[in-house]
């Protein structure tokens, strides 16, 4: 009964918001033409997606063939704006509206995180094991114990390699005892401080479910817990499709 209602709850989590919100910027900016040009230079992997940001308009967001390389446009008073980010740095076009012609500035993070599993962390998962999955939970969300269980029987199934992350801010101490009260003592807490999955929404829900195909990230994530084959029918959906 647990697992039929949590699969309910899962489903309709990933049908509201699994699959990213699609949406194509190019009618939304004046400088349009010029912000592709810049854009052409390092192309985007998939499809832009649109997020509400701070101001409660949309930004949008769209990653580079590059793990943890993104574009981010977004729009101020007078001008719109363009940021290729990293882990590492930003580099930031801004446009005037009066005459589209770009100012550039290039910050340099200070202290960028280093440890957890990082973007090249995901990138050398990804090249090493070209298909898989990321599986993130966290200690606060007691079912992500009851959904690693059936995840680890899902890759098993599947024969795909198995990423078990940790919520960045959770308390190291508590995640231990949750998984050693959970029989779970052979997991590692490794906690998911990459930019590319925060970007993708990875630290929205816990636990939440992500996949990478043929060295490539899977552009959807499925949040909440599923029993073991319900978990196996979703990852053969998307690892099947074309």
């Amino acid at each position: 009964m647990k697992y039929l209602l949590l699969l309910f709850l899962s489903v309709s989590a990933y049908a509201d918001y699994g699959l990213p919100q699609y949406q194509d910027p190019s009618k939304s900016y004046k400088c349009w033409k010029k912000i592709q040009n810049q854009i052409d230079k390092d192309e985007i992997e998939g499809k832009w997606r649109a997020k509400l940001n701070p101001k409660n308009s949309f930004m949008y967001m769209a990653p580079t063939s590059r793990v943890g390389r993104w574009w981010i446009l977004d729009k101020e008073e007078g001008f719109e704006i363009l940021v290729k980010e990293t882990a590492f740095d930003r580099v930031v076009l801004k446009y005037p509206l009066k005459n589209c012609q770009p100012e550039m500035a290039h910050v340099v993070f200070s202290n960028p995180l280093k440890s957890g599993f990082t973007d090249a962390s995901l990138a050398q998962t990804i090249e090493k094991n070209k298909s898989g999955l990321v599986y993130t939970w966290s200690p606060g969300m007691g079912f992500s114990l009851d959904g690693m269980k059936a995840i680890q029987k899902a890759a098993e199934k599947n024969k795909l390699s198995l990423s078990i992350l940790t919520d960045p801010n959770a308390d190291i101490k508590t995640a231990k005892e949750a998984l050693s009260k959970a029989g779970l003592k052979d997991i590692t807490i490794i906690p998911n401080t990459s930019m590319d999955l925060r970007f993708r929404n990875a630290l929205i829900h816990f636990p939440n479910l992500m996949m990478y195909k043929d060295g490539k990230m899977v552009d959807v994530i499925v949040p909440g817990v599923m029993g073991a084959e319900q978990y196996a029918e979703v990852i053969n959906s998307f690892m099947e499709k074309k």
